[in-house]
């Protein structure tokens, strides 16, 4: 298997779209009550965060030759 070439920019882009997600999450986690909508918005951005994060783990892996992790 051939390394893909690691691209920081790609990285940094899916950091700092998760930076803003958590600060987003943790405005709307600071009300004790939340409705329908707003917990549907909690579980999406929840959602986004393990996708990036999985997607920075396999390029970072994939870079280095090691494969992309099992799921």
């Amino acid at each position: 298997m051939v390394p893909r070439r690691f691209d920081q920019d790609v990285v940094l882009r899916r950091l700092n779209l998760s930076s803003s997600l958590l600060r987003t999450l943790c405005e709307v986690g600071a009300k004790p009550n939340l409705e329908l909508v707003e917990r549907l918005a909690v579980e999406r951005i929840l959602i986004q965060l393990v996708d990036l994060a999985v997607g920075i783990n396999t390029h970072v892996s994939a870079s280095m030759g090691t494969g992309t992790p099992l799921r």
